[in-house]
């Protein structure tokens, strides 16, 4: 009873965590929308370049699927990716699942915090979300974006050893994607209503 009880809050304590972080995601988003405007992959902004015929240049455009490198995106990265392991600096703890679970939730954090640039940009739509007006995402499955695919594909690679260790962590990973997805799906009902509404009274 006592294992179960702890199950439970550890459960809902993760539950928050999706919460959290997915807030973070949407004040993230907008943050980005306010630096880019409609220009996304950072086209207006004066970032850093490497020369196309750049090794470096070549190697990124293979790993991104022909996307430009910038020191914008270098920077971002690198800033988020030291704001998720802080946890473990401040703890002084760490430990190989650890660093799996976090590499997979953040992997799924840029997936959603990606989708809400799109979401939240007053300057698009969902019926904008596609190939012909989404130029630095080049490869599509469908409507989603080949990167999408395959953020949700590493997290659950990152998962796997968790969850044959323990099969709990199969409950967490379906949570992060659910948890997310009923987030996602929450805004998108709700933000372009308000987004009409601020319109409206002049205030967007």
């Amino acid at each position: 009873m006592l294992l179960l009880e702890a199950y439970v809050i550890f459960m809902l304590h993760f539950t928050f965590l999706i919460f959290y972080l997915f807030l973070c995601a949407v004040v993230f988003a907008v943050v980005e929308i306010q630096i880019e405007g409609p220009h996304g992959w950072a086209q207006k902004l004066p970032a850093w370049r490497p020369h196309p015929q750049h090794w470096l240049s070549r190697l990124t455009k293979r790993v991104f699927h022909g996307k430009e490198f910038t020191g914008y995106h270098a920077s971002v990265f690198l800033f988020l990716l030291l704001v998720f392991h802080f946890p473990f600096v401040w703890s002084g703890t760490w430990s190989v699942f650890s660093e799996l679970e976090l590499l997979a939730v953040f992997a799924v954090f840029v997936v959603v915090w990606d989708f809400l640039w799109f979401v939240l940009n007053p300057h698009y739509s969902l019926r904008n979300f596609n190939p012909q007006n989404v130029w630095w995402h080049k490869r599509w499955i469908g409507r989603v974006p080949v990167e999408y695919v395959y953020g949700v594909l590493f997290a659950c690679i990152l998962y796997t050893p968790l969850i044959l260790s323990d099969s709990s962590y199969f409950f967490r990973l379906m949570l992060l994607f659910v948890g997310n997805a009923v987030l996602i799906g929450v805004v998108v009902m709700i933000y372009p209503r308000a987004r009409q509404l601020a319109y409206l009274h002049r205030l967007w």
